[in-house]
């Protein structure tokens, strides 16, 4: 039997070793299926065609000899096109205005209004189900902030544009889930997330990372002020300016969220007294809760997350809106991001806290009063012989928000830890200004007695104490 190269719709009879071509409209209508399945792998935007590919970006870390694979958008010749198929496929290519960048996850369009949504839909959708495992594990992380993380994600996942704090997992130790949460949000997020590494932010070039939702760092160790500066800026930001290489710079809205990871629990960056951006969490082992780690674990978590999906719908946002983080400085406050700025600390700074910290802790006060004179002479018995005088105006005004007042008589201790009663200008340090715990029974000397003082909430919180949900039983 004579073939020829478009004769491809043959059917082969195996028991009579004969062949039989099929009908004319029955390979018309095939013809027209593939081209149409076809056609869903091209695109024309403004003027310029490009192929959807599905691009393997490294191994998949559950499935053995699985890749990951990501949908890229290839610049394809309209030629090629008209020669693969005919000139008839080209007019029936899908057609957009431009591009666009738009995160939705609950009510996701490939099209938004004529424009190419290059956002990608989740490949999980919602399904009614149990999750334990993954609720215990985000205990696991967050601890005594286990309703506040569970936020972070509810609002990754239900309002994606909304600005959030950069998330810090930091711990010494081995075996801590770390590095387990962020490949697990990968696995979530899909292409919508990435993992860099600490150079990806130095250079110029960061069309790769830029418009993906979650941008986390594995090993992070930021030492350089203008990296640091950077993730802190973009933080914050609303639109970004993206750059690839051999391509002009495009500005486009940025609605990523940093999610860092290190072993290096103090120094990982140089996070400073007054910075509110940053949520700094220390996680610990799983053999010091008494578990054994599941080695499967992220397998365990995949598998639940349309079960965890269909729980954050259901359970919403709990937490009020109250800054443009969400969260209040206030509410993500903890010891580990404390132990970080009080590392970072200029060596000005730390000895004036060290100082007056003890001077209040000694005599049990809320508040003590300084003049310039003094403050200088105590840099010097710490140490710091050549502090100028406006320099330390600077930190006291920078670092602490303190101002001279205006003359009136007050009393300080000097080296001896004597008390002198002077009449002159001076600064009030309270234990606030310091970032040291206010004690209780001194707010209350300075009160009526008919008046009521509510106990400040101590910002530093034991997870072993305050956590109750118990949890982590669900892990394994």
């Amino acid at each position: 039997m004579e073939l020829n190269a478009k004769n491809k719709d043959i059917v082969s009879n195996n028991e009579t070793n004969t062949t039989t071509q099929k009908p004319q409209n029955e390979v018309v209508k095939s013809r027209k299926n593939k081209e149409k399945n076809k056609e869903s792998e091209y695109i024309r935007v403004g003027i310029k065609y490009y192929r959807i590919a599905k691009m393997p970006t490294g191994k998949h870390p559950v499935e053995q000899g699985k890749y990951i694979y990501e949908n890229v958008l290839l610049h394809w010749d309209k030629q090629t096109i008209k020669d693969d198929y005919n000139n008839s496929f080209v007019h029936d290519v899908p057609k957009y205005t431009g591009f666009i960048t738009f995160p939705s996850h609950t009510n996701y369009q490939q099209n938004v209004n004529g424009f190419y949504n290059q956002y990608h839909k989740l490949k999980f959708e919602p399904q009614k189900g149990e999750c334990p495992t993954t609720l215990s594990f985000i205990e696991h992380i967050f601890g005594e902030q286990y309703e506040l993380g569970l936020d972070y994600l509810a609002i990754l996942y239900l309002e994606p544009m909304q600005i959030l704090p950069i998330l810090s997992l930091v711990s010494n130790e081995r075996s801590t889930g770390k590095s387990t949460f962020i490949f697990w949000l990968n696995e979530l997020f899909g292409s919508n997330a990435t993992v860099n590494d600490n150079n990806d932010f130095e250079g110029r070039f960061n069309s790769d990372w830029t418009s993906k939702l979650i941008i986390a760092v594995e090993e992070t160790l930021i030492e350089k002020k203008a990296v640091y500066e950077r993730i802190k800026s973009l933080s914050t930001a609303k639109s970004h300016k993206t750059e690839a290489k051999g391509k002009d710079k495009t500005e486009g809205k940025f609605f990523g969220k940093f999610i860092l990871c290190s072993n290096f629990e103090e120094t990982f960056m140089p996070i400073g007294s007054d910075e509110i951006r940053f949520w700094v969490r220390k996680i610990p082992t799983f053999k010091s809760k008494g578990v054994k780690e599941n080695v499967k674990m992220l397998a365990t978590l995949t598998s639940e997350v349309p079960y965890f999906l269909h729980f954050l719908k259901n359970r919403g946002i709990k937490s009020k809106n109250e800054s443009r983080m969400w969260f209040t400085t206030k509410q993500i406050h903890t010891e580990a991001l404390q132990r970080v700025m009080d590392a970072n600390m200029p060596k000005v700074h730390k000895a004036l806290r060290n100082y007056i910290g003890e001077i209040l802790d000694t005599y049990d006060l809320d508040f003590v009063e300084y003049p310039m004179k003094e403050l200088i002479e105590i840099m010097k018995e710490e140490g710091l012989k050549n502090v100028e005088k406006s320099y330390l105006k600077n930190v006291l005004l920078k670092d602490f928000s303190l101002t001279s007042s205006n003359t009136k008589k007050y009393k300080y201790y000097d080296e001896n830890n004597e008390a002198i009663s002077k009449t002159g200008r001076c600064y009030r340090f309270t234990r606030e200004c310091l970032g040291l715990e206010v004690k209780t029974e001194t707010l209350k000397k300075e009160v009526s007695e008919n008046e009521q003082v509510e106990a400040p909430d101590n910002p530093f919180v034991d997870a072993t104490e305050q956590n109750t949900k118990n949890l982590t039983k669900n892990l394994f």
